[in-house]
């Protein structure tokens, strides 16, 4: 046999075992070259394979077969650190902004629930004990929103009242947000025997809406950086209170 068209075949052979090489590397780390341990984030192509096992856990939690789950909103969010807005206490987390989303997942009787991910993995917060775990919300997107703030109040608000009533969070309008400064640590709402830190708080008050009714829903927050999410909420939904359990009270006046 030549030599030289011994060599040349061996060269060629080489370099289209590269070119495969480099191609399976690619495909396993995403296109845009970060994929780490080749999981993609969810606006990637495999966003229907991230809702597709969304729908068989929801499946298996019920009971009930898999096409009788459906996705009612897939929002793909930022978190503000790797624990995709689900914090325990003994807990500690990737101290990163992490790209990730929230979707909300309906049985055949239209009950929701809803679902907390990021690029490796997804939390059914429906079914997380609240006693343990506290949940929090996605950063803000508002261009001029402070670096480190938890999740947008008004997408919050929205999404705590579409839970709390079994509805779509498109179907929830903000009717009212007004920034705000609290007398105290009470953020205006004052329970009996309570006690308030005593300073001056940043903080919010909204209303919001819903479908053929009249109803306001009021909430009174504060504003909160992601790091302190963990020691405690950072909102009241006052609309939920038992009207002798509580006084309202007013924020500080305008300048």
């Amino acid at each position: 046999m030549n030599p030289r068209r011994l060599l040349m075949g061996g060269i060629i052979a080489a370099a289209l075992a590269a070119i495969t090489i480099v191609s399976a590397v690619a495909a396993f780390e995403g296109k845009d070259g970060g994929g780490g341990n080749g999981a993609k984030g969810p606006e990637a192509d495999d966003s229907q394979t991230v809702q597709r096992d969304m729908r068989r856990d929801l499946a298996g939690r019920l009971g009930v077969d898999i096409e009788t789950v459906s996705i009612r909103s897939f929002e793909n969010v930022t978190w503000p650190d790797g624990c995709m807005g689900v914090h325990y206490p003994y807990a500690t987390c990737l101290a990163a902004l992490t790209d990730g989303f929230v979707a909300i997942l309906s049985d055949a009787e239209g009950q929701t629930y809803v679902y907390h991910g990021s690029r490796l993995d997804f939390v059914a917060v429906s079914f997380l004990d609240t006693d343990e775990a506290i949940i929090g919300g996605p950063v803000s997107e508002e261009p001029d929103a402070p670096a480190g703030r938890v999740a947008d109040p008004r997408w919050a608000v929205r999404q705590h009242l579409s839970e709390a009533l079994g509805l779509d969070f498109e179907d929830v309008a903000l009717e009212s947000f007004e920034e705000v400064q609290w007398p105290d640590g009470c953020r205006g709402v004052y329970f009996k025997d309570a006690l308030c830190t005593q300073a001056i708080v940043d903080g919010w008050r909204a209303t919001a809406r819903v479908p053929g009714s009249d109803r306001t829903y009021l909430y009174h927050g504060q504003v909160a950086d992601a790091e302190l999410v963990p020691e405690g909420d950072y909102f009241t939904a006052v609309w939920e209170l038992a009207a002798d359990e509580y006084r309202l009270g007013e924020p500080l006046a305008a300048d």
